[in-house]
């Protein structure tokens, strides 16, 4: 007992020296140590990146308008099935998307600065799937269409390319359609082809993902895999009908008489295989419509079999020369219009039956004829028509007839306008086109306006020509049209000129890359057999012209195409060359830093240059921030985030180019010293904080714990109880330096009280 008596009088003793050591000393304080610099509130770290772009530096402000014109100048490099193009933000429908709440990610990151990377996958709108796929294959549909353009000293960063795989000709499937069949002798309902289909999903996820990062390049390919299936016949109601309805016009039994003068009667039957040949399957597979060309060369054969009798009109051509024509005087000729038009209504209302043909009046035999003078005259040989009115020459034109190369030569003869129409589609088998004016004079055969041909003449018709009509320059067909009326004479004669048969052999270049200040130059282009090049087409004069000799002269910047014409030799048919001629502005480089981060004062260079050589020049965006020499250099004047343009101009040679440098002009960072670690007594007295800031910054306190210890406006603390307390010192933001902050830890103990010691007469 006495052993536990002495112990406490011992640590009473100990509590007592203690507490007098607090009474002289006061509150022990550790070494003061400088703080670290703290981030300035209202821009991103340093480092942050959303969605890949740097926004260190900004405020949300400048971060929005930075990711808008990222994605206004944002292009995609694209290698789809091995063909290299390129898509701009409007062909895919690329914009920042406003609604990204850029405050929320400051927000984020000021509560946790570690927090540099942020991902969102709404940050940029872009377009949907649909347009997404029609934007790959028109770019590459494009490039197919151009020549690899010159090498420039230009690069394009490339991503490792994946082993190429072959990629298919993919063919649609076909619908079923009808065909006529040789061996049963009508028409039949054919199935559909298969065909392989392709699918883009996989590539159009693949530019999704780019668009979403910005990523400046991708590989992609299509699926080939997918086979689909061709229409089938069997069980097809709309083929079907079809195939009734052609098989409708085989039904026919169509015969004709002739009996001309009371003289034996001749005939001509037309049967099931010759309807068959008048008939064709348009492009949809299901439509029949009738050859009227066809049908116009048969009446002509019937017109020569079974005329009689008579001499053949003389005609004095406009050569000087007479000619015998096959309109027959002193005998009689079959009606060849009134039986071309029978055969049509016969068949297209599907009525058959015997018919007797009609004959032109008797005329008197032989003689000359003059048709009043006023007359076409149409010489197949020489390829020229010649329109007389009143016995005046009105107009003389070469022209284009039917092509006997493939069968459809123009048949001679004396025949009459049936009608003028005006403004119409001409059809036939495989093709579709407008004219202007149409003069029918021999069944479906007519004189009508052509713009598809720039030539006319010679020997072009050979392989060239029509389908039996006369082609004519349009100016040359409206002066007709305007100079003759219904039942004008059409006189046509002549044969064909003796080509040989081989295709023409073309030498030179084909493909010119040249810039806007080009030189007006010469093609090279040559046809063999020394052809005589007889034209010389632009087909954008606003890219380039050309002279009939070949020069070309560059007018704006495209892609035009020259079309040259050779007549024909003894060896070569008439042929034609296109040569393609591509006008563009090279590109400049220009090379530069990226960015430059400064304090107020401090001067930097550029270091810009451009790979022409050309003159740069320079401008800031907001002087207030950053002013820029014309050498380059730059020159901090206030805070905040300005963009300095370098610019090359644009010359005829060259697109002008521009650089974009992002200048950051900071505040020095501040730094606060002081004490940071008090450890007190309840019951010591107040005491003032040693902390002090640079550059003067006026100083507020705030203590987050006042039941430990209260501070006042002048750093002043006063220990109110036990535990501890946190004081955030804060240094105002200044002309030179940032805001700052600095924390001080107090640690307050209970005060040492003298302890209570037993008597001695007392009992345990």
């Amino acid at each position: 007992m006495n052993y536990l008596k002495n112990v406490l009088k011992r640590g009473a003793a100990l509590l007592l020296l203690l507490a007098l050591l607090v009474s002289v000393f006061g509150c022990t304080k550790s070494e003061p140590q400088p703080s670290e610099p703290t981030p300035a509130t209202g821009t991103f770290l340093a480092g942050t990146k959303l969605n890949g772009i740097d926004l260190s530096g900004k405020t949300p402000e400048q971060a929005a308008a930075l990711l808008k014109q990222t994605a206004e100048d944002y292009t995609l490099q694209v290698t789809l099935d091995g063909v290299l193009f390129r898509l701009d933000a409007a062909r895919l429908g690329l914009a920042y998307n406003e609604k990204t709440d850029l405050a929320a990610l400051l927000t984020a990151q000021e509560a946790d600065a570690s927090k540099l990377t942020f991902e969102d996958d709404a940050l940029f709108t872009f377009a949907d799937e649909d347009t997404l796929r029609t934007a790959l294959l028109t770019g590459r549909t494009e490039a197919l269409a151009q020549q690899p353009p010159e090498s420039t000293d230009e690069t394009e960063p490339t991503e490792p390319s994946e082993p190429e795989e072959e990629v298919l000709q993919l063919d649609d499937p076909t619908r079923a359609h009808l065909l006529f069949d040789t061996e049963k002798g009508e028409f039949v309902g054919v199935d559909g082809a298969p065909g392989l289909s392709t699918d883009y999903t996989e590539a159009v996820a693949k530019v999704q993902k780019a668009l979403r990062t910005l990523t400046r390049w991708t590989v992609v390919r299509s699926q080939q895999k997918q086979v689909a299936d061709g229409e089938k016949a069997e069980g097809n109601a709309r083929l079907a009908k079809a195939v009734e309805d052609a098989n409708s016009y085989l039904n026919i039994s169509l015969s004709y008489s002739f009996t001309p003068d009371g003289k034996d009667t001749s005939y001509e039957y037309i049967d099931r295989d010759r309807i068959a040949q008048w008939l064709l399957i348009q492009s949809d597979g299901l439509t029949i419509e009738l050859n009227r060309e066809a049908i116009s060369t048969y009446v002509n054969g019937v017109v020569q079999r079974h005329s009689v009798g008579g001499s053949p009109v003389q005609f004095k051509t406009t050569y000087g020369s007479y000619i015998s024509l096959n309109s027959y005087r002193g005998g009689q000729s079959v009606n060849g219009d009134a039986l071309y038009d029978d055969i049509i209504d016969c068949l297209s209302s599907r009525t058959g039956g015997s018919r007797v043909a009609k004959f032109n009046a008797a005329q008197a035999g032989g003689g000359v004829e003059d048709y009043g003078g006023s007359y076409v005259e149409l010489d197949l040989t020489n390829q020229m028509a010649y329109c007389y009115r009143n016995y005046k020459l009105v107009i003389s034109s070469p022209m284009i007839s039917g092509s006997p190369y493939y069968d459809c030569a123009t048949p001679g003869g004396v025949y009459t306008i049936k009608s003028k129409d005006s403004n119409r589609y001409l059809t036939g088998p495989g093709y579709k086109v407008w004219v202007q004016t149409f003069m029918p004079f021999n069944g479906g055969i007519g004189l009508h306006d052509c713009n598809w041909h720039s030539v006319f003449g010679g020997t072009r018709y050979f392989y060239k020509g029509s389908h039996g009509c006369i082609n004519l320059p349009p100016e040359v067909a409206l002066t007709i049209r305007d100079n003759v009326s219904v039942g004008t004479h059409v006189i046509v004669y002549g044969g064909i000129y003796n080509v040989q048969g081989k295709n023409q052999i073309w030498t030179g270049t084909e493909h010119y890359n040249v810039t806007p200040d080009a030189t007006p130059f010469k093609l090279d282009m040559r046809a063999d057999d020394n052809a005589v090049l007889s034209g010389y087409t632009s087909s954008d004069p606003s890219v380039c012209t050309v002279t009939s000799d070949g020069v070309v002269t560059v007018v704006g910047e495209g892609t035009c195409t020259i079309t040259i014409e050779s007549e024909g030799t003894v060896i070569y048919y008439n042929d034609e060359k296109t040569v393609t001629i591509t006008v563009a502005k090279l590109g400049q480089t220009i090379t530069a830093k990226d960015s430059l981060t400064l304090r107020p004062g401090d001067k930097a260079s550029a270091e810009a240059g451009v790979s022409t050589g050309s003159a740069l020049s320079y401008t800031s965006s907001d002087p207030k921030v950053a002013i820029v020499g014309a050498d380059g250099t730059v020159t901090a004047v206030g805070y905040g985030t300005c963009t300095i343009t370098v610019s090359a101009a644009e010359t005829p040679k060259y697109k002008a180019a521009e650089k974009k440098i992002t200048v950051t002009v900071e505040k020095k960072a501040q730094q606060l010293t002081g004490t940071a670690t008090y450890n007190c007594k309840t019951g010591d007295a107040a005491f003032r904080l040693d902390v002090t800031a640079l550059d003067g910054a006026a100083l507020r306190y705030v203590s987050d714990n006042p039941a430990v210890c209260t501070v006042d406006a002048a750093g002043n603390v006063t220990v109110v109880g036990e535990g501890t307390c946190t004081i955030t010192v804060t240094a105002a933001e200044t002309a030179d330096y940032q805001k700052g902050t600095f924390t001080v830890t107090v640690t307050v103990a209970p005060a040492a009280t003298e302890p209570t010691v037993p008597s001695e007469s007392e009992n345990p």
